[in-house]
Order: C-alpha cells, then structure tokens, then sequence
C-alpha cells in the first residue's frame, strides 16, 4: 500500500538527475524550489520505507547489480512448470531425483537458510512433504511421508546422501559457477543457504503458494 503523501514517484537515474541539475543552478528561484521539493521527496522516501516496509531501488543500483551479475557469468536458476531446473546462462539443465530436488526447492523457499534440525521440525517436514508430493504425483501419501520420515532420521544418514547427491550433479553441471547454486554454509553446524545475494532463484506458482500450518 502507498503512503498516502506519495501519489506518484519517478523512476530517473543519476545522470538524468545530474542534467537537470545543471539546468537549475543557472536560475536561483528554481534553485530553491527544486532543493525544497528534492528533500520533500527524500522525507516521503524515508517515510514509505518505514511505514510501509517498502524498499526504494534506484535504477542505477539495478543496473549495477545486473551487469556484475553478467560479469561473473551466474544466470538466474528457475524451476519450470514441468519441473526441469534449468540455470539460464548457458540453459544448463541439472537433472535431480524427486527427492533431491524436493529438498533443493525446500532451500529455495527459504532465503534465510535452513539448519540440519530445522528439516526434522514439524512444520518443515510439512512443507517438504507437500514438495514431494507434487514433484513425485505418483507416490502415495503414505509413501511420501514414510520416505520424507526416513529423511530426517540423522541415524540413517540419508538426509547427508541426498546433499552429496545435490552437490556432486551441481559441479558437474555449473563446474566452477556451482558455489553460487549450492545450499551451503560456512562453517559446520551453520544454516545451510543458496547464494541469493548473487542468483535469482524462480520457482513456478504450484511450488511457491503451498499452505503451510504454522
């Protein structure tokens, strides 16, 4: 929702800003008016942000952001509507079982990086389930939640297999790009978590509106 006092913002760049500038100095009345309306329209910026919690991204900063991207050669992973991910700079397609790709989607799904324990919890367990239901359509409900049980049973170790597994077909699809694709973390016992500050990861709308009870 906007903040009322913001009927209509315009996006503009810093050179776009800079030569209208220069037009402005030459004229002392429109000199002030403009420095009056700037540091009205920096109020209502800091204003939106805080009561709104929107976030203002200025053109500029996209660009950048976009062409360093394109400098380190790392395309946005997506997850199509048949359920192939794909990685976008060079359509590499990295071929995951159901149930790797069930836990990859789970990493997707939460930005802020998930702790080896966390998956055990009740709630996470849920959502993986619900994962790998529509990954894998032709298992049943008991099947899915016996294999999803057997997953977070640490003694077994299968939760450890299926990250080798994730990990060792990533390398060998993205060969030095692959960092930026795996859940990891940096030190042991860390939230594991995808390289969201560099990669764009895109899920279809079957897997990115699930219910989840909290």
């Amino acid at each position: 929702m906007m903040n009322q006092d913001a009927k209509m913002f315009a996006l503009i760049t810093f050179e776009q800003g800079i030569c209208g500038l220069s037009d402005v100095l030459v004229d002392k009345h429109a000199k002030k008016v403009n420095i009056e309306l700037g540091n009205e329209i920096l109020r209502m910026i800091e204003r939106a942000e805080r009561e709104e919690n929107v976030e203002i991204v200025f053109l500029d900063d996209v660009r950048r952001i976009i062409n360093r991207l394109k400098r380190k050669g790392l395309g946005a992973l997506r997850i199509d509507k048949n359920f192939r991910i794909i990685v976008d700079y060079n359509d590499a397609e990295i071929k995951l079982s159901p149930l790797c790709k069930a836990i990859y989607v789970l990493y997707m799904r939460h930005p802020e990086g998930l702790g080896r324990k966390q998956i055990a919890e009740k709630n996470i367990m849920d959502e993986l389930c619900q994962i790998y239901a529509i990954l894998a359509p032709y298992k049943t409900s008991v099947q899915i939640k016996t294999t999803i049980e057997n997953l977070v049973d640490f003694s077994k170790k299968n939760l450890d297999k299926q990250m080798t597994l994730i990990n060792r077909t990533i390398r060998a699809a993205l060969g030095d790009k692959a960092e930026h694709y795996l859940p990891k973390s940096s030190k042991r016992n860390e939230k594991r978590m995808l390289d969201f500050e560099n990669v764009a990861f895109c899920l279809p709308q079957s897997l990115n509106d699930l219910e989840i009870q909290k």
